[in-house]
């Protein structure tokens, strides 16, 4: 884990406003290809059912993904998201949640990258998964 990087990406990302001031996402870890986000969860991100809303677990893979994905271009981001699959497995009615970004491949110009969601809690049950592909636009043909 890179304390220097993980503070420029916290500087950085605070501007991700959706993720970080509305939703509550905030940036745990980060090293080469990879990002460990978290976010409390509070009524806001409840469904009628009293469990997290989908979107909210979404929310917080994606900025997990941004994060992995332009931690070393933080100055000049270059990669973007281009598709994404989520799987949701269970719910939860716990207080906080975490995902973390691993990167499966990154070429010049394509990457993939892995999203586990799970539960902060001693268990860490496993909430999601998702797949997001990305795109490096800063690449000329």
């Amino acid at each position: 884990m890179s304390t220097k990087l993980t503070a420029e990406a916290r500087a950085i990302f605070a501007h991700d406003r959706y993720a970080t001031e509305l939703s509550g996402c905030e940036i745990v870890e980060t090293d080469k290809g990879r990002a460990l986000c978290r976010m409390s969860v509070g009524d806001n991100h409840r469904n009628a059912m009293g469990g997290v809303m989908g979107g909210a677990l979404f929310t917080l893979a994606d900025l997990a993904v941004a994060v992995a994905m332009n931690i070393e271009c933080l100055e000049n981001i270059a990669w973007v998201s281009t598709e994404s699959h989520i799987h949701y497995l269970h719910n939860t009615d716990g207080d906080g949640i975490t995902a973390e970004a691993t990167c499966l491949h990154q070429g010049r110009r394509s990457c993939l990258y892995h999203v586990d969601i799970r539960e902060e809690k001693p268990e860490g049950r496993l909430l999601a998964v998702v797949e997001t592909s990305g795109y490096n636009t800063a690449t000329k043909r």
